[in-house]
């Protein structure tokens, strides 16, 4: 018990901020790993977002992009993968990965659940291996189911309150 009384000592801010530097490193390393072993760290479907971002880009449909199944919203918001950064989508997905451990802690907050536990989930999102790798190879798909719950639990206490 005497790591989590630290882990509630220490900022929560801070907790994110190294989260992200560590996100941000993994993408450094991305690039590396790209470019000199076979197997590529970058996942295939941000290739095809960034294709796809290319083709709106030159005023064309996103779906002229072989393989390319996903909202043309999708394509519009990697667009600064062309204009700005090959690496722009990676530091929004990681940025958004960062947002799901405040969703999380909101959530928690939601269902009055204690502040210890708050802070327990939120940190074993934020350091897990499995969303930090995720997050800088491509996806975005971790937000959604997150997210969902987010908005249904906002909408069934605002309801709650009106019965």
């Amino acid at each position: 018990m005497n790591i989590i009384a630290k882990i509630n000592n220490s900022s929560f801010t801070s907790h994110c901020l190294l989260a992200f530097i560590l996100r941000l490193i993994l993408i450094l390393y991305a690039n590396f790993h790209d470019e000199y072993f076979a197997v590529s760290y970058t996942d295939v479907d941000y290739k095809v977002f960034t294709d796809a971002a290319r083709h709106v880009i030159e005023q064309r449909s996103p779906f002229e992009r072989h393989t390319y199944r996903y909202s043309p919203f999708l394509a519009w918001l990697l667009a600064p993968n062309i204009i700005l950064h090959k690496d722009f989508g990676k530091i929004l997905f990681s940025t958004v990965d960062i947002l799901i451990a405040v969703l999380i802690k909101n959530i928690l907050a939601r269902q009055r659940c204690k502040e210890t536990l708050k802070n327990l989930c939120a940190l074993l999102w934020l350091y897990n291996p499995l969303t930090l790798v995720i997050s800088t190879r491509e996806q975005l798909v971790l937000l959604q189911p997150l997210s969902y719950q987010h908005f249904l639990i906002k909408w069934t206490l605002q309801y709650a309150t009106k019965v």
